[in-house]
C-alpha cells in the first residue's frame, strides 16, 4: 500500500499538540478546504494522522479543535465518547486499514453525562450508559477528573481489541487519552 503516508505516533501527537495551539490563539480556521481540495481527496486513498474518540457534544469539534482541514483526522463520536463494540471495531479499521498511528480517546468538561452521573441524574434512554459512568468514577466529584476517568474507562475497552493490541506491540500505534477544557479551548493529553 504505497499510497500511505506513513506517520509515527509522535508526529501525530505534536500535529495535534500545535493545532491545538494554533486554535487557542485563532479566530478562524484556516485549513484549505477548497473545491479543488476537496475533489482532489475524494480521489484518493484517505491517510488522517490520527484518530479521535470524541463525544457527539456539538461544541466538541475535533477539526476545529485541532485546528485541521478535510482529511486529516478519523473522528469517532459517541455520546460520553464511550466505547462500544462499534467504535472498537471502527478504531481497528482506522489503525488497520488506514495506518492510524495514534487514537485519542478526549472527554471534555461540561460533559452533560459525566455531570449527570456525578449528580445522580437521569438522562432519558441513556440509563445504561450513565450507570457504566457512575460504576467508572466511583465517588469522584471533580469533573475534570470524572471525566479523565470516563476516557480511560474506553482506552481499556479499546486495549481489549487483539488487533489493537499487536498494532501497539509492533510500535505502530499508540493509544492515549485527553481532556479538552471547553471554556478555554485547551486539550491536555495523557499518555
Amino acid at each position: 500500500m504505497s499510497n500511505f503516508k506513513k506517520y509515527t505516533p509522535s508526529y501525530s501527537l505534536q500535529k495535534l499538540i500545535d493545532g491545538n495551539n494554533k486554535y487557542l490563539n485563532s479566530s478562524y480556521n484556516d485549513s484549505i478546504i477548497d473545491a479543488s481540495t476537496i475533489e482532489r481527496l475524494s480521489d484518493i486513498i484517505q491517510t488522517p494522522y490520527a484518530c479521535i474518540i470524541c463525544c457527539s457534544d456539538s461544541r466538541v469539534v475535533p477539526e476545529h479543535i485541532f485546528n485541521t482541514g478535510i482529511g486529516e483526522l478519523f473522528v469517532i463520536a459517541t455520546v460520553g465518547n464511550l466505547v462500544d463494540q462499534l467504535a472498537i471495531t471502527t478504531a481497528e479499521y482506522a489503525a488497520l486499514n488506514l495506518n492510524v498511528p495514534l487514537i485519542v480517546v478526549m472527554g471534555h468538561t461540561h460533559c452533560a453525562v459525566v455531570n449527570s452521573a456525578i449528580n445522580n441524574k437521569k438522562i432519558e434512554h441513556l440509563s445504561d450508559i450513565l450507570d457504566e459512568v457512575k460504576e467508572v468514577i466511583g465517588e469522584e466529584t471533580h469533573h475534570a477528573k470524572c471525566s479523565i476517568l470516563n476516557a480511560k474507562n474506553s482506552k481499556m475497552k479499546l486495549n481489549t481489541s487483539n488487533i489493537l493490541q499487536n498494532l501497539q506491540t509492533e510500535g505502530k500505534l499508540q493509544i492515549i487519552t485527553a481532556l479538552y477544557d471547553m471554556p478555554t479551548g485547551k486539550v491536555e493529553f495523557h499518555i
